[in-house]
């Protein structure tokens, strides 16, 4: 698969969703009309909380919940408010999406609510039909996944430009080849490297550089086995990058390098776009 093919519908792990509300009845019903629920070939993780104390703590424990549906009157008549309050201000949260359902709207006047507070929507419980909920989820989720892309992209590209000296100098140096490798890897979301990068020396791919569970493994060191060589051939003649077999392999323009990463989970587009930001960014010489 090169970087010029359709994205693929393959789940890469659900998204989060958490339910703030003090009625055990909203989590069973927002359960149930959710349970099929799928985005972007995604299912929901659908995490509880009865009270906006707890849903702090599990916001605190949980960096990557996508959204929260939240009601307003639980411990206090705005308690809903306060914790969306500490979401964007305590916490320094900004991409987790905030549907505030309310039962009681006279507690919380929307206009007020939409203009005082860092809220993505707000919702009369009784008129959230089934399709309303499955379309406002969408949104959100597309949204969110838009910020994430885009802090991901900004913070990548921060470090890749501090390093833009040292990554010039990639396919020659280890230490070089190690950066990208751990940039590359970061942009993409995933915090654990394993991986390789090689270069075409005396006419075979050799690993210059590993990472991860690739510095033990047999076969990536030196001169590459025919799987991964044929692999790297690949992506460096497409000058761009492949995905196939669980592995990214992922060509510099000068054809000098390539950066191959344990990748089992289908790119999603935004992924390929950074992706593409960085070989332009980091690989280019």
């Amino acid at each position: 698969m090169t970087g010029t093919t359709a994205e693929p519908a393959v789940a890469v792990g659900p998204w989060k969703v958490l339910i703030v509300d003090d009625a055990e009845e909203i989590h069973n019903v927002t359960r149930l009309v959710l349970s099929r629920f799928e985005f972007d070939g995604r299912g929901l993780d659908l995490l509880d909380a009865y009270s906006a104390s707890e849903a702090m703590g599990i916001l605190r424990e949980e960096d990557d919940i996508a959204l929260i549906l939240l009601d307003v009157v639980m411990e206090t008549d705005r308690a809903g408010l306060d914790l969306a309050r500490e979401i964007r201000g305590t916490l320094g949260n900004t991409a987790t999406r905030i549907i505030l359902r309310t039962g009681q709207p006279g507690q919380a006047p929307e206009r007020d609510v939409i203009l005082n507070y860092d809220i993505n929507d707000y919702k009369e419980k009784t008129e959230l039909s089934a399709q309303k909920l499955f379309t406002m989820l969408v949104s959100s989720l597309r949204d969110y996944q838009r910020i994430v892309c885009l802090q991901r992209c900004k913070t990548g590209l921060g470090r890749i430009l501090g390093d833009v000296d040292r990554l010039r100098t990639l396919g020659q140096h280890e230490e070089a080849a190690r950066t990208a490798l751990d940039h590359l890897s970061r942009l993409l979301g995933r915090h654990a490297v394993n991986g390789c990068a090689a270069t075409p020396l005396n006419g075979k791919w050799t690993c210059v550089a590993t990472a991860g569970s690739w510095d033990a493994s047999p076969g990536t060191r030196g001169v590459l086995d025919g799987d991964l060589a044929g692999l790297c051939a690949r992506a460096a003649a497409s000058s761009a990058y492949i995905q196939e077999g669980g592995r990214l392999a992922v060509a510099c323009p000068s054809g000098d390098c390539v950066l191959v990463l344990d990748c089992p989970e289908p790119l999603s587009r935004m992924d390929r776009e950074m992706v593409d930001t960085f070989r332009t960014a980091a690989c280019a010489n």
